[in-house]
């Protein structure tokens, strides 16, 4: 399966569903089911704004697979997605993913770009 890289706590923002845009410098015209992962590295920032989304003991787990999204489509990013995505305009491109559910987590090593996890969905 193609899987994505994100930082937390963004990785488990798209898996909340509080954000349905991830946003990216580059484009893909990948559609299709996407392994959300979550990398090694943390957005301090982002936890600090974003922690109170959360429940308190909520563990923000990194270096794992933490679910699967849909990406619908991929496009230059515009003014209203920013709610959407979770952060301010700027010049790149929004994937838009849908239908995001948290799975058992499992260790992933991250990769740069899209890259592909042995990974298949069971009780769909």
């Amino acid at each position: 399966m193609k899987a994505l890289s994100i930082k937390q706590p963004w990785a488990d923002l798209i898996i909340w569903g509080f954000k349905s845009i991830e946003t990216r410098t580059w484009k893909t015209d990948y559609r299709g089911k996407l392994l959300i992962c979550s990398s090694k590295t943390i957005d301090r920032k982002a936890m600090r704004d974003f922690k109170p989304l959360f429940p308190e003991d909520h563990q923000f787990l990194i270096g794992k697979a933490l679910g699967v999204a849909e990406l619908v489509d991929c496009t230059k990013m515009k003014d209203f997605h920013q709610g959407f995505a979770l952060c301010d305009l700027y010049h790149g491109y929004s994937w838009i993913l849908e239908t995001a559910k948290e799975i058992e987590p499992f260790d992933v090593k991250g990769q740069l770009g899209l890259f592909e996890v042995n990974y298949t969905e069971v009780n769909q």
